[in-house]
């Protein structure tokens, strides 16, 4: 029963951060902290093996999200959520989340690279977009392929898909796989 109360909780934790995450900015901290906290209360009746996994889940995701923040590639939203996610799947599933959010981001970047710039520059965008720092970086939570400065204006393409939308991507496929 409380196993089936704890995915339960985990649903509906990720579909309201989900929807935050859609719709705003940034996901609420009162929200994440709770589904961690509930989280961890309903593994700790469990029990202590239980209990265990979901600590070492959030401890993971707070270092996965210390590593990430020192190298400014993610900001509070994306933290949060991997906390959320470590909580509630523990660390085998966290690596499953981490690896589907970066190949989707990585996939949406590539094909939007793909639709604006031609099918004839796949290979030197795929380049670019995997070579560190030339071509890839963030702006405002988005992946931006391209920045171009037009007489004092930056234009920038960015990426369909937010760092936010992979990793609920990702938790659901750490779920289910």
């Amino acid at each position: 029963m409380i196993v089936e109360l704890h995915a339960l909780a985990f649903m509906v934790f990720l579909a309201a951060a989900a929807w935050q995450v859609a719709t705003a900015p940034s996901v609420s901290p009162v929200l994440v902290y709770t589904g961690v906290a509930v989280s961890l209360s309903l593994r700790a009746l469990v029990g202590a093996d239980v209990h265990m996994v979901g600590l070492l889940g959030l401890s993971a995701a707070l270092l996965i999200s210390i590593a990430l923040m020192l190298l400014r590639v993610a900001t509070g939203t994306e933290l949060r959520l991997l906390l959320l996610a470590g909580a509630f799947l523990g660390p085998r599933e966290l690596v499953t989340t981490l690896l589907v959010a970066v190949g989707a981001m990585l996939l949406a970047a590539v094909v939007s690279a793909a639709v604006h710039r031609g099918p004839w520059r796949r290979t030197r965008t795929a380049r670019l977009l995997l070579t560190p720092h030339t071509g890839l970086g963030w702006n405002g939570g988005r992946v931006v392929i391209r920045e171009e400065k037009v007489e004092g204006a930056a234009a920038v393409q960015a990426a369909p898909m937010s760092p936010g939308v992979a990793i609920v991507l990702g938790t659901v496929a750490g779920w289910i796989l």
